[in-house]
C-alpha cells in the first residue's frame, strides 16, 4: 500500500511541475510575441481584433475559419486592399490568435 501511495504522490508532483512549466512557457511566449491588435470583451468573452482604415467608411468584417488567424488576412494583403476604401475589422475566433 505504501508503494502505491508513493507512486501516486510522484505522479501528482510530476503533473504539478509540468503544469507550472507549461504556464511559465505560455507567458514567456506571449511576452515575446505580443498580439498585433486590441482586445474587447463581449458577453464575458475576450475577443482579439484589428481595426484598419477610415472609421467613417463602410465597414467590412472578416472572420477566419478553423485553423486560421488574423495574420492570414494581413499577410495576404487582403486587409490592406480593403482598407484603402473601407474600414476593416478582423476578429480572431475565441481560442485563436
Amino acid at each position: 500500500m505504501a508503494t502505491m501511495e508513493t507512486v501516486f504522490a510522484i505522479i501528482v508532483i510530476i503533473l504539478i511541475v509540468l503544469s507550472a512549466a507549461n504556464l511559465g512557457l505560455a507567458r514567456l511566449s506571449e511576452m515575446r510575441n505580443p498580439p498585433i491588435g486590441k482586445f474587447t470583451e463581449c458577453d464575458g468573452v475576450r475577443l482579439h481584433y484589428i481595426d484598419y482604415g477610415d472609421p467613417g467608411a463602410p465597414c467590412v468584417v472578416l472572420f477566419h475559419g478553423n485553423g486560421g488567424m488574423i495574420q492570414d488576412f494581413t499577410i495576404s494583403g487582403l486587409v490592406e486592399v480593403l482598407a484603402s476604401r473601407n474600414r476593416v475589422l478582423c476578429f480572431d475566433r475565441p481560442g485563436f490568435g
